[in-house]
C-alpha cells in the first residue's frame, strides 16, 4: 500500500481529518489507486471504502498539484463515513449507502461546499 503521492499524503490527511472530526473512530488504512484505465477515465469514481480489507482507496486523478488538499480531505472523510456508519439494508431488503444520516453527516465537514464547488467546476460532477 501506497499512502504517499506525488502531491498528497494519504496518511496524513487521514490521520488530521480523524483526529479533528471524527473522534479517532476510523480505524481503515488508505492506499492511492492504480494508474487509472480507459475505462476508469470515463468515469468518476474519486474514492472507495473495501470493508472487506478495511481499506480506502481514492483515485490517482486526486494526486496533482492543481487538486487542493481539502478536496482530497473531503474525498477521505466521506469514504471514513463509511467505514463508521457502514452499509444499511432497508425493510425491503435494499441496501442504503448514502442514507440522510449520512448526507447529514457529510455536510459537517468544514470545506463540504468548497470541495463540491471544485468537483463540479474540474469534473462536472
Amino acid at each position: 500500500m501506497n499512502a504517499r503521492g506525488c502531491f498528497h499524503d494519504l496518511a496524513v490527511l487521514r490521520d488530521k481529518i480523524n483526529r479533528l472530526y471524527l473522534g479517532n473512530r476510523s480505524k481503515a488504512a488508505v492506499t492511492w489507486g492504480g494508474p487509472l484505465r480507459r475505462r476508469e477515465a470515463r468515469f468518476l469514481r474519486l474514492g472507495w471504502y473495501d470493508h472487506r480489507r478495511s481499506l480506502i482507496v481514492i483515485s490517482r486523478r486526486l494526486d496533482a498539484a492543481d487538486v487542493p488538499a481539502y478536496v482530497v480531505e473531503y474525498v477521505l472523510f466521506h469514504e471514513m463515513l463509511h467505514e463508521i456508519i457502514g452499509i444499511r439494508t432497508s425493510a425491503n431488503g435494499r441496501r442504503k449507502i448514502h442514507t440522510s444520516t449520512f448526507r447529514l453527516l457529510e455536510q459537517t465537514f468544514p470545506d463540504y461546499a468548497r470541495a463540491l464547488a471544485f468537483e463540479r467546476a474540474r469534473w462536472g460532477r
